[in-house]
């Protein structure tokens, strides 16, 4: 997975699905929801005055561009409770949101990070990183494909945001480090017993700290 973090309005951003985290009980009267709302003919508004977005933990809601700039699809997670939210909301939130796009059948998913409670920017942004780069991992090795519904795999995510960018950067990289490092010990793990043998295993770890 290729994971960058870009310095963006989240309605101008071209991508096949952009992810906006919906708190509780929020509206379109400002702010990320209220751009997006208005970049996209009102879609917003009605989405939120459904019963299916109240913004609960769960809740979700796809909507799609209108006239071929900005995001093509915008799909609405909602997080909970501004008082609520921490860093485990935001990476079950970018987890859920690389499913979105496995299920549209997209590679590429952004996730915006503005519009949030007074969470730290670095730590938003590794939370996201870390929650979308382990969502992305499959082991499919020794396994056949599928071909008649072969699977798609998330190989891009960007993280979107206006605010500090030194700290949304940092985060983002440290998190796609973490969840780079994650991925490599669940697919040792994942290996047959036959071939994660213990010299499999320490050739593998001189490799990755030669790649570093």
């Amino acid at each position: 997975m290729q994971l960058r973090f870009i310095d963006t309005e989240a309605h101008a951003h071209a991508t096949p699905l952009l992810a906006v985290p919906v708190l509780k009980d929020a509206d379109a009267s400002g702010g990320v929801l209220a751009a997006l709302d208005s970049a996209l003919g009102g879609a917003v508004t009605r989405a939120l005055s459904g019963a299916e977005m109240q913004g609960r933990p769960g809740d979700e809601v796809l909507v799609y561009g209108v006239d071929g700039s900005g995001p093509a699809r915008v799909v609405l997670l909602g997080v909970g409770a501004a008082s609520d939210l921490d860093a485990e909301g935001l990476r079950r939130m970018a987890g859920r949101a690389v499913r979105t796009a496995e299920k549209l059948r997209v590679d590429t998913v952004s996730v915006v990070l503005d519009g949030l409670p007074d969470l730290d920017d670095q730590v938003m942004a590794e939370a996201v990183a870390v929650g979308a780069g382990l969502a992305t991992w499959r082991f499919r090795e020794l396994k056949a494909e599928d071909e008649e519904n072969p699977a798609t795999d998330v190989t891009h995510v960007d993280v979107l945001g206006t605010g500090e960018r030194d700290a949304l950067a940092a985060g983002a990289m440290a998190g796609a480090a973490i969840a780079r490092g994650a991925n490599f010990a669940r697919t040792l793990q994942a290996r047959p017993g036959n071939v994660a043998t213990p010299t499999h295993i320490a050739d593998e770890a001189v490799r990755m700290a030669g790649s570093v």
